[in-house]
């Protein structure tokens, strides 16, 4: 279902060929944020120096459960990391370069949709941090196991118990970690999550996910298409063009194919025969169409991808559509359960014109508009 509803959401270009939609993603793009333990003060009268050991105490579960002051672990901090897909990965880049940029506010640039989508990145990774703190301080939650001591220095057996370390890491390192990441003005409070180098990798092909084990390093899993890691090695832009986004581009004279008056657009058949010829430029370009839920909207289908300079970008521009915006209704029917999405795209491919609704957030608000699309004579 998901691919009909991708290629036939892509807009009208793609409406009259349902059969054929966006792949899954070929690559996963791991975030990561590395989340300090405090150490400015020692013992028991904590007024020492630092001496690489939380400041704070857990309850050692060997001999009279007395407290002690944990060591840090060997980076010093703990590390969290998710995974997302492509177009979650998108949103997360969009909101990072904001947070970065001092003249941006991330609140105003970014749509309720696209911060949720980052908080929800900031809990998987404070909470993923967390899970390692209770580990080390726990031997993976089994520190009754006769062989778990995390202190070998010190004489006798020491580890947490799985309560004590529990509260110790949400102190020091979950609730930090949210704040941290959830602070968007760019100062020395804040942080931001980073990701390791990647590749665009995008091909036809439905890929499995394998999720990356949290805190190893940021590898990705790639499919084996076109070359290492699903990569075209060859130097094109796979668009049929030289890439520089200037003439007649792979979906030809979009002037002369398209004809707009206010709201209403006239597609010639040529353009849908080019669009599904050039079908992978969408791949190429990583453009997505996935559904969402907006608050006090309803359900919808959110394009995104849509880069400045880019073929595809060029071509939905035509019809004012822009990268963010979401496809809430075709033809008067709601995008919100599958039975109602397959009876839309059923009759797709026979119609001669299409109405989308279209909301588009402003930075404060959601607005609406409605485009016709009609095919030509």
């Amino acid at each position: 279902m998901r691919r009909a509803v991708l290629g036939a959401m892509l807009l009208a270009m793609v409406l009259s060929s349902c059969s054929v939609g966006l792949g899954d993603d070929c690559l996963l793009h791991c975030w990561r944020h590395l989340q300090e333990v405090p150490d400015e003060v020692r013992g028991p009268d904590m007024l020492g120096p630092p001496d690489d050991r939380f400041d704070g105490t857990c309850v050692n579960i060997w001999g009279s459960q007395a407290s002690f002051h944990p060591p840090r672990p060997t980076l010093g901090g703990f590390e969290g990391s998710t995974c997302p897909r492509q177009a979650e990965h998108d949103v997360i880049k969009k909101v990072v370069r904001a947070i970065e940029d001092p003249t941006i506010d991330a609140t105003l640039l970014c749509d309720p949709f696209e911060l949720q989508v980052y908080a929800d990145v900031v809990d998987a990774i404070a909470d993923d941090a967390y899970q390692e703190c209770v580990g080390f301080l726990t031997c993976n939650r089994a520190p009754w196991d006769p062989g778990c001591d995390v202190d070998p220095i010190l004489l006798g057996q020491q580890a947490c118990t799985v309560p004590s370390a529990e509260t110790l890491c949400a102190t020091v390192v979950l609730d930090p970690a949210r704040q941290a990441l959830s602070d968007f003005t760019g100062g020395s409070g804040s942080a931001h999550p980073v990701n390791s180098e990647y590749l665009d990798v995008y091909t036809p092909k439905i890929c499995d996910f394998v999720p990356d084990m949290a805190g190893s390093g940021g590898e990705v899993e790639a499919c084996d298409d076109g070359g290492p890691g699903g990569a075209d090695e060859s130097g094109s832009d796979g668009t049929g063009s030289d890439g520089t986004g200037m003439g007649v581009g792979p979906f030809g004279d979009l002037e002369g194919l398209i004809a707009c008056v206010g709201e209403t657009c006239t597609v010639e058949d040529e353009l849908f025969t080019n669009v599904m010829e050039s079908f992978s430029v969408f791949y190429d370009e990583g453009v997505r169409a996935e559904p969402v839920e907006l608050a006090g909207l309803g359900s919808g289908i959110r394009l995104s991808g849509l880069d400045q300079g880019e073929h595809a970008a060029e071509l939905l521009a035509i019809f004012d559509v822009l990268d963010g915006d979401v496809i809430t209704h075709v033809n008067g029917l709601a995008l919100d359960d599958d039975s109602r999405i397959h009876h839309v795209i059923a009759g797709l491919a026979t119609s001669q014109a299409w109405t989308l609704t279209l909301r588009r957030w402003t930075g404060s608000a959601w607005v609406s508009r409605e485009l016709v699309v009609v095919r030509g004579p």
